[in-house]
């Protein structure tokens, strides 16, 4: 039993960071006939130990942990199927690594019945914490499709975009009024799931500001503390600066699109230590991106 545990346990450690793209679970079937199920986006880590009684250690993404001595175990298990690119758009660029989708995992606010991914697009898990990297996640523009833009370390571009689609993956700089990446304003590009440059994955959306609003409205604190503390488990991502790409803020500031537009504006949601806001900022801002279900 241990050689075959052991190649499990290898294909275990390897692979979990690519299995916790997709709805996996693994189970684990002991001697007296219990079987222990997690999905593989409950699991942080995954080790075996050889030292005293030799054993299989799971590590969850709630902080708790379980060990499993390998005399007890008959077999470990992987079923499901991932993801996958199919339930984005066409032409989706994925900034993870190896180009993997982010996990289209749902969580529910009970309060406001709303379901949303319970991640950022582009974050390799949701967040553990406030300041939780992997849950970061990428920086979109306002309206602009997930074309490479969105990626933490795209190039940089002065060259406003004549199109919609700019045929590049560059982060377009904009300063001054009015302040976006696109020369002529478009306010449809974002509108529901059917519009013309919608990131989200098959059935999600971008949130409106009233959404967002409401989501504030159920949280325990109006600052960084309750945006965690929320359903949505909402991280300090920081923000990328229209006009020179730096990104600003990380660990300290979230802020977040919405579908809303105001005249030449967008509208979001943010949250410092201090405060949170549905406000509105210029278009060429790279924010945050969370999608509720249509």
């Amino acid at each position: 039993m241990r050689d075959t545990l052991g190649t499990i346990g290898t294909f275990a450690l390897l692979g979990v960071g690519n299995l916790v793209y997709g709805q996996y679970e693994h189970n684990i079937q002991l001697n007296d006939g219990m079987v222990v199920t997690h999905t593989v986006t409950q699991i942080d880590s995954i080790s075996f130990s050889e030292s005293g009684t030799p054993s299989l250690h799971l590590q969850l993404m709630d902080g708790s942990s379980e060990a499993f001595d390998l005399d007890n175990i008959d077999e470990v298990t992987f079923s499901g199927t991932p993801i996958g690119d199919p339930s984005y758009p066409e032409g989706t660029v994925h900034c993870l690594p190896n180009g993997e989708p982010t996990a289209v995992v749902e969580v529910m606010n009970a309060a406001t019945g709303k379901i949303w991914m319970d991640r950022n697009l582009g974050a390799a898990q949701a967040a553990v914490s406030a300041t939780s990297l992997p849950s970061y996640g990428d920086l979109y523009q306002w309206g602009r499709f997930s074309d490479g833009h969105q990626c933490r370390t795209s190039e940089t571009t002065s060259s406003i975009s004549s199109s919609e689609t700019p045929g590049h993956g560059d982060f377009i700089l904009a300063s001054g009024s009015p302040g976006n990446w696109l020369n002529e304003e478009n306010d449809n590009l974002w509108q529901g799931s059917a519009g013309t440059n919608n990131p989200c994955p098959e059935g999600y959306r971008l949130p409106s500001d009233a959404e967002w609003d409401a989501e504030q409205d159920t949280w325990p604190s109006l600052n960084i503390d309750g945006a965690f503390a929320s359903p949505l488990k909402l991280s300090t991502a920081g923000y990328r600066v229209n006009s020179d790409g730096n990104i600003l803020f990380t660990g300290t500031f979230g802020i977040y699109w919405s579908s809303t537009v105001s005249g030449i504006f967008a509208r979001d949601a943010s949250f410092s230590p201090t405060g949170a806001f549905v406000s509105m900022s210029n278009r060429a801002f790279g924010y945050s991106v969370r999608c509720i279900k249509d």
